[in-house]
């Protein structure tokens, strides 16, 4: 009995190359089809891009912020990550003659705001998302401004139900 057992013990030992070789090539497999999907994805965000950041640019307009300059820029990682193999970086000026740079290092609060306003507002209407929450989406502007702002969560809302948090009369008043 001993015998047999230490008997199975090599052949699986032996084996183990020839075990290792099969896993490899599964996991090759599995790449090139990861792979496929993550071209795949990169491709359609690609084609999003351009109409995206024209809508976006457009909102900007809308809500005070005439001379905004979107875009976002697609780089490849290199490797695979949860969100595919894309690198995505959001670009933004409020001037006519500066150059779009990082959001982060750019946007004051009522730019960020708003732009967070414009992104979402656009994001549901293809998310089908039931609920939104703002917790002062509308800081950093006043008077029609405001108002604008206020009309895009009224478009919104008939959409989804809306939860926003506002110091604002001219946002406020248009809750329901």
């Amino acid at each position: 009995e001993l015998r047999n057992k230490i008997g199975d013990s090599i052949t699986e030992i032996n084996a183990y190359d020839d075990t290792l070789e099969n896993l490899q090539k599964e996991a090759e497999q599995k790449r090139l089809v990861t792979a496929g999907f993550a071209a795949k994805l990169s491709h359609r965000r690609h084609a999003s891009l351009a109409p995206f950041a024209q809508k976006i640019s457009v909102m900007l307009r809308q809500v005070g912020i005439p001379n905004a300059n979107f875009r976002v820029e697609q780089s490849p990682l290199g490797d695979f990550t949860d969100h595919g193999t894309d690198k995505i970086r959001f670009l933004f000026s409020a001037n006519k003659k500066a150059q779009a740079q990082d959001i982060s290092k750019v946007a004051s609060g009522g730019e960020l705001s708003r732009l967070m306003l414009c992104i979402k507002s656009l994001m549901s209407d293809s998310a089908g998302l039931p609920t939104i929450i703002f917790d002062e989406i509308d800081s950093g502007v006043s008077g029609e401004i405001a108002e604008r702002v206020g009309n895009i969560i009224i478009r919104m809302s008939e959409r989804m139900q809306i939860i926003n948090i506002t110091h604002l009369p001219q946002v406020a008043s248009k809750g329901k």
